[in-house]
């Protein structure tokens, strides 16, 4: 646990989280995602998300193994086929 750090408000309503209190709360690199789930006067609960590269690296080859090695192809032929 940390113990209580100080930090400055800026005029535009920004403060900088001092470095040990980033790597406790494991805060995303520059350029990260992360969204605000509560506000209170005293509070901010935050969720870190993955980027858009994590996402599309965690989906990739998801239909491979349900329908093989080209699930392309297989949605090729579920689009040409006649529907009753």
């Amino acid at each position: 646990m940390l113990s209580v750090m100080k930090v400055k408000v800026s005029d535009k309503h920004q403060v900088v989280i001092p470095k040990a209190a980033r790597r406790t709360m494991k805060l995303p690199k520059r350029g990260g995602y992360m969204t605000v789930k509560r506000v209170t006067p005293t509070e901010i609960t935050y969720a870190i998300l993955p980027s858009p590269a994590e996402n599309i690296e965690r989906f990739a080859g998801i239909l491979k193994h349900e329908w093989g090695e080209q699930p392309s192809v297989k949605l090729h032929k579920m689009r040409d086929k006649e529907w009753d």
